[in-house]
């Protein structure tokens, strides 16, 4: 009975070992990601699939190095927000532009009943606006998202995966 128990624990290490995305690049960009955000077993199970079929297409398409590259970026640039158990590859963002609302003040009291977030700057109410466009109102840089830190990554990756599927594939005539 000892040598079945072994022979069983030694078939199944090589079955865990042979398991699809274990050691992947995909296995540990989920791993990273769900690690932050707290992924129950289900929603672990289908986040690292689709990263798995992500990273099967970009193989099948001789694309490995642009995924190797994304999850690199992913892994070393990502961020996590313990507070809100949420990873990303954004740079934090810039509550830092002031958008008069048109309505005159002496102190910021004056701007309390016209809208959540004003302030009095220059006689003006003035409604504080992410940096870089999109007209998002804010009350603090979290508020706001920047840039993909990953987006040249993933663009190199899309580009690499249309430009291999491109052919179309061979031509047959059925006539």
């Amino acid at each position: 009975m000892h040598g079945t128990t072994i022979k069983t624990a030694i078939l199944l290490i090589g079955l865990a070992a042979a398991a699809p995305g274990c050691g992947s690049r995909a296995a540990a960009v989920c791993e990273v990601i769900c690690a932050c955000e707290h992924c129950n077993d289900y929603d672990e199970d289908v986040s690292c699939r689709l990263l798995e079929a992500q990273e099967d297409v970009a193989g099948a398409y001789e694309c490995g190095d642009a995924f190797d590259a994304w999850a690199t970026c992913v892994e070393e640039k990502g961020r996590c927000d313990a507070k809100d158990a949420d990873f990303t590859t954004r740079q934090t963002g810039s509550c830092s532009v002031s958008d008069p609302v048109g309505i005159t003040c002496l102190s910021d009291n004056d701007c309390d009943g016209f809208g959540n977030g004003l302030l009095c700057e220059g006689g003006m109410c003035m409604q504080r606006m992410c940096a870089g466009g999109g007209n998002q109102s804010c009350e603090s840089d979290g508020d706001c998202e920047g840039a993909d830190l990953c987006t040249a990554q993933q663009d190199a990756l899309d580009k690499c995966i249309d430009s291999a599927s491109a052919h179309g594939g061979p031509q047959f005539d059925l006539d």
